[in-house]
């Protein structure tokens, strides 16, 4: 009697013994936090013959038994398995659960031939247009031809990391066209095959890549440790993609144009031109789709007290981190520190007559706003009484800035989510084009601002934030977490970030806001 198969369309957590015959479409080793030289996991992707794929991850106790066992593009029978729920920040798969192997699981090879395994695929460059903004953490593969890229450009890592990365532009055969961010050690790899002279157009295939939102723009980029590229494999999707082109003999240095790295804009330049349009609240609390956007907002209230306004970082990292005596310990820099540094987290409350937004500012934007550092506000506030936020803090209420959001996924999803600031101006001309002059008079009487009228940006740029060590504050995918509460994007675990707090903020002009001095009444 031939032994059950089941179908990893079917796997849940009401058992253990469940009985797979899959190909590993992806297999990828996972560090330590502690020490990048040891490996923490073995993770894998697996892909049954209907083309259903799932998450599988070997940890550390059953790393020595499998590891030399299993390669990535072959077939085997896997039976036995730990069930859980795949909601780790990255998602390798849109499986709802995903595989833990323990000391019952059970591996044996089988011939290729098995059934016809394909470890990719491809994802289409239009569904990337049409889903990308709602894709959230999922990670997809792509195939297209190499024709433009930019210079290769130094990153320090926020654990002060050197680091590079370089944009490459894709075209697929009905001449979409994509940015594609690589960082690390796949930018060595990819840089011999952009001076090639052969005559071959240079095919490049992207497994398992994140899609980003710069500018309005859909791109994709790497992810550390999980994404891979292939350079012109002997696959048959590539050969046929080379028999569509039909091109004739070009070096492929000559087919690859050089792009011009995309210019850091200013705040008048981004919004003149309408690179990021200005959206009144009521039309950010309607957005169904991923973006970024400027609103002109009025401060009406601090949603901190006395000793959530700011926190104690590592001088190295923007990351949270608890002082013990004179020295902390940072467990994203896994080094101890002798000098912690204070940072602003300001929570507020703005409107701007059509609705009402819950808003986190960090400690860039935040010293840009108050004119002082966090520590020298600390100082000021010594002779302070009460428990509530410094008093110095009151000096932003009724001010009114321009604030650059990152409109994230989750709150798209929440309804009474918190926004990330990624920058501001408090440039007047500005706000009176988009708004109305300044002036005393009750934030309620401001009437809605007119949309910047234009058209999203055609030549996609892929985020130079690195997807695992950022340099870059402005935590636009944290919602109202603290830096040391969120995790990093390319991390497949099983623990979702942490909320900082449960704002509980009506998204309407009619709210009563608290502050520090009493109750203001918008009406």
């Amino acid at each position: 009697m031939a032994a059950r198969k089941d179908f990893v369309g079917d796997i849940n957590p009401t058992k253990l013994a469940w009985s797979l015959v899959v190909g590993v479409a992806r297999l990828y080793e996972f560090p330590s936090q502690w020490n990048k030289n040891e490996v923490f996991s073995l993770e894998l992707v697996l892909q049954d013959e209907k083309g259903d794929r799932i998450h599988a991850t070997v940890c550390k106790p059953g790393l020595e038994l499998f590891k030399n066992r299993i390669k990535e593009h072959c077939v085997y029978s896997m039976q036995n398995f730990i069930v859980k729920l795949n909601n780790g920040k990255v998602r390798t798969t849109p499986h709802k659960y995903k595989l833990n192997f323990y000391t019952k699981t059970v591996v044996a090879a089988l011939p290729i031939e098995t059934f016809a395994f394909n470890p990719f695929k491809f994802r289409p460059f239009h569904e990337l247009d049409e889903n990308g903004p709602t894709d959230g953490n999922l990670l997809f593969d792509y195939i297209g031809e190499v024709v433009g890229k930019e210079e290769v450009r130094g990153l320090i890592t926020r654990t002060g990391d050197e680091t590079k990365l370089i944009t490459l532009q894709l075209e697929d055969l009905e001449k979409h066209k994509i940015k594609c961010t690589l960082f690390g050690e796949l930018v060595d790899q990819v840089l011999p095959h952009l001076e090639r002279d052969d005559g071959e157009p240079f095919i490049m295939v992207v497994q398992l890549f994140k899609s980003n939102i710069y500018l309005n723009s859909v791109n994709i980029q790497s992810i550390y440790y999980v994404s891979t590229c292939y350079f012109n494999p002997n696959i048959p999707e590539v050969i046929d993609f080379k028999k569509s082109l039909a091109t004739d003999f070009v070096p492929c240095s000559q087919r690859i144009s050089q792009l011009e790295a995309q210019p850091q804009y200013s705040v008048r330049d981004e919004i003149s031109a309408g690179i990021v349009p200005v959206r009144t609240i009521e039309e950010v609390l309607n957005i169904t789709e991923e973006t970024s956007c400027w609103i002109v907002g009025t401060i009406v209230s601090l949603e901190v007290g006395k000793d959530d306004w700011s926190y104690m970082s590592c001088k190295t990292c923007p990351k949270k981190v608890v002082q013990s005596k004179d020295r902390y310990w940072c467990d994203n820099c896994r080094r101890v520190g002798f000098k912690v540094m204070l940072r602003y987290r300001l929570q507020l409350i703005v409107t701007d007559g059509s609705g009402c937004l819950n808003l986190i500012v960090w400690n860039k934007e935040a010293e840009q706003m108050i004119g002082k550092a966090a520590e020298k506000v600390k100082e000021l506030s010594k002779c302070d009484k009460g428990d509530s936020y410094p008093k110095y803090l009151e000096n932003m209420i009724d001010k009114r800035f321009l604030f650059k959001l990152n409109i994230t996924y989750k709150n798209i999803n929440s309804v009474e989510g918190v926004y990330s600031v990624t920058k501001l101006s408090d440039d007047e001309s500005l706000m009176s084009s988009y708004g109305v002059p300044n002036s005393s008079s009750d934030a309620s009487m401001l009437p809605n601002i007119p949309i910047a009228e234009t058209d999203e940006d055609s030549n996609g740029h892929a985020a130079v934030s690195l997807s695992k060590d950022s340099a870059v504050e402005s935590n636009c995918d944290s919602s109202c977490q603290t830096p040391a509460k969120r995790t990093s994007s390319d991390a497949v675990d099983d623990s979702p970030a942490t909320a900082a707090l449960s704002p509980d903020v009506q998204a309407s002009a009619n709210k009563t806001f608290k502050r520090n001095c009493g109750r203001k009444k918008i009406d």
